[in-house]
């Protein structure tokens, strides 16, 4: 730990000489120094609306599907499901999408040029998470669509159950950047090292954020 908190500390260095417009790389080398408490307040606020808003959708479906008639006993597996179905999309988009060679298919373009900026500046807060206005349409018509194929009794906690998964993702992906190694312990200090070694050593590997398990699955670790 002490070896990585040393370069992540020479990155910084390496982030200012960005800002300010010396050079241009065309790989990132490191995660940048810890944000100041301004910005780190500040994107707080911004994950906890964000969070906010799907905790909100998803918590309304599923006390909806609640007081729908009809057996409930499956209702706890399709929410285990979402949670094991976010581990798989994660890694997924992560890998194939936001690391995408290809720029022919418009989504592509957008998700890979979007994460290529954040790989640029992590402290920026609009390119350490996708804007809402992408992510609400395109998690709301998925949702739409899964109410159509199981039901709205299935689909309400397999929604919530994914978004039992993306919270925590969230969290720990502004906390790999923006909270010092001195505030954190246990798991999330390693999950820290293990993200920004995604960063700093190798973008081909260490996918997951929240979980290691599709990269041991896939072999990226």
């Amino acid at each position: 730990m002490v070896s990585h908190q040393t370069s992540l500390e020479k990155d910084g260095a390496t982030c200012n000489a960005r800002r300010a417009g010396r050079f241009r790389p065309v790989t990132t080398t490191g995660s940048c120094a810890t944000a100041s408490s301004y910005r780190r307040n500040k994107m707080k606020r911004d994950a906890t609306i964000r969070i906010g808003i799907y905790t909100l959708l998803a918590g309304s479906l599923f006390v909806y599907a609640l007081m729908q008639k009809g057996p409930r006993l499956s209702q706890p597996l399709w929410l285990l499901a979402g949670a094991v179905v976010w581990g798989a999309l994660e890694y997924a988009f992560h890998r194939w999408l936001f690391h995408s060679s290809k720029v022919g298919h418009w989504a592509e373009r957008v998700f890979a040029y979007e994460h290529s900026r954040h790989h640029l500046d992590p402290l920026v807060a609009k390119h350490l998470f996708l804007p809402l206005k992408l992510t609400l349409p395109i998690s709301s018509a998925i949702l739409i669509a899964v109410i159509g194929l199981l039901g709205i009794a299935a689909a309400a906690p397999l929604y919530l159950g994914l978004l039992l998964g993306y919270a925590p993702y969230e969290w720990l992906h502004y906390r790999a950047h923006h909270e010092p190694y001195s505030e954190m312990t246990g798991l999330t200090a390693w999950l820290k090292r293990y993200h920004l070694a995604h960063h700093s050593r190798d973008e081909s590997k260490h996918f997951g954020v929240s979980s290691p398990l599709f990269d041991w699955l896939a072999r990226t670790m």
